[in-house]
C-alpha cells in the first residue's frame, strides 16, 4: 500500500521556518499541471489548473486548501493535511490526462482575522470570481482533514445568509445546492457516515461575504462528531447561539466556550504545538482522496 503523504515533503512543509508556499510550487512541479502565483489585496496565493477546452455545458469547479499556518506552530490538521491532499489531487488528476475545468487554489491569510473576516485571503478571490460574467465556479474548501473518519460539510454560510435575511435569495440557493452536491459526495465516499453541522469558518467565510457560495468540508473522529452533533442541538434547544466563528483564543466568542465538553478534541489541538504530524491519521487521506475526486469529477450544470 502507498503510504498516505510522502514524510520528506510533510517534515518540510511543517518545518517552522519553511517557505510553504515555495514547498508546494516544489510538490506540483512536473505534474504537467501549470501554477502561478497571484497576489491580490496583499495575499499571496498559488492558482494550478490544467490545459485544454474546458466543457460549456458544466461548472467549472475551485478546490481550496489555506496554506498559511497560525504562527510559530506546525499546522499539520490546519491546514498542511488538506494542502498535501489537494497536492496529491492534482497529481491523480494529471495522471489521468489532466482536467481544464479543474481549479486548484492555495490561499494566503486564511489565519488573519485580525480585523475582520474580510481580512482573509478568499474574500478579494470572492469578490473577482463573482465578478466575472458567465456562470458561477462550484468552490470547496477544506480545512482539517487529516484526522477522523466522518466527513462534515459546513452549514455556517447557510446560516449566516439566513441571519442576514438573504436566506431565500440566490447566494443562499446555490449554497444549498453545492452543500448537498458536497454532501452526496461525502456521504458516497464515507459509506453513509458524512453529516451536515455547523462547523468553524474557514475560507467558506471570505467566499461568502465575497458575494461567491462556497462549501466547507472538515474531517471528525465519529465520537468527537457524535458529541458536537449532540452538544450543538443542547446548546440551540437552550436558546444559545451557536455560531462556531472561532476557535480558543481568538477574539470572537469561541464555539469551545457554548459547547463546552462537546467541543471536539481534535480542534482543541489547533493553534498549538500539538497539531503536529502525530496528529495525522492514513485512513484520513484515503478517505479524502475519495472525496477530492468525487467533487473534482462532479458535472453540475451551467446556470
Amino acid at each position: 500500500m502507498e503510504p498516505a503523504w510522502d514524510p520528506a515533503e510533510l517534515e518540510s512543509f511543517l518545518d517552522l521556518r519553511a517557505d510553504r508556499m515555495a514547498a508546494l510550487e516544489k510538490m506540483l512541479d512536473g505534474t504537467g499541471a501549470r501554477t502561478r502565483r497571484v497576489r491580490l489585496a496583499d495575499c499571496d496565493h498559488l492558482v494550478t489548473r490544467f490545459n485544454g477546452s474546458v466543457d460549456p455545458a458544466v461548472r467549472k469547479r475551485i478546490l481550496v486548501a489555506h496554506w498559511d499556518r497560525a504562527p510559530d506552530t506546525p499546522g499539520a490538521l490546519d491546514n498542511s493535511a488538506a494542502c498535501l491532499q489537494l497536492v496529491a489531487l492534482v497529481r491523480r488528476v494529471a495522471a489521468r490526462g489532466g482536467d481544464p475545468g479543474l481549479l486548484v487554489l492555495f490561499t494566503g491569510a486564511e489565519e488573519r482575522a485580525a480585523g475582520g473576516a474580510k481580512d482573509q485571503g478568499a474574500f478579494a478571490l470572492g469578490r473577482a470570481l463573482a465578478s466575472l460574467a458567465g456562470p458561477r465556479p462550484a468552490v470547496f474548501a477544506f480545512d482539517v482533514t487529516g484526522r477522523g473518519d466522518v466527513p462534515i460539510v459546513s452549514q455556517s454560510p447557510g446560516e449566516l445568509l439566513g441571519r442576514g435575511g438573504l436566506g431565500a435569495g440566490r447566494q443562499a440557493r446555490e449554497f444549498s445546492l453545492l452543500r448537498d452536491a458536497a454532501w452526496g459526495v461525502a456521504r458516497e465516499a464515507s459509506g453513509g457516515a458524512a453529516r451536515k453541522l455547523t462547523a468553524p469558518w474557514s475560507d467558506d467565510l471570505g467566499f461568502t461575504l465575497g458575494g461567491l457560495p462556497a462549501v466547507a468540508l472538515t474531517l471528525l473522529p465519529r465520537d468527537e462528531a457524535d458529541r458536537l452533533e449532540t452538544g450543538i442541538e443542547a446548546a440551540r434547544e437552550a436558546g444559545r447561539d451557536v455560531g462556531l466563528s472561532a476557535y480558543p483564543g481568538d477574539s470572537h466568542v469561541s464555539g469551545a466556550a457554548v459547547l463546552g465538553d462537546a467541543w471536539p478534541a481534535t480542534w482543541r489541538l489547533l493553534h498549538g504545538a500539538g497539531d503536529d504530524a502525530s496528529a495525522l491519521e492514513p485512513s484520513a487521506f484515503a478517505l479524502m482522496a475519495r472525496i477530492m475526486d468525487g467533487l473534482a469529477a462532479l458535472r453540475l450544470p451551467r446556470r
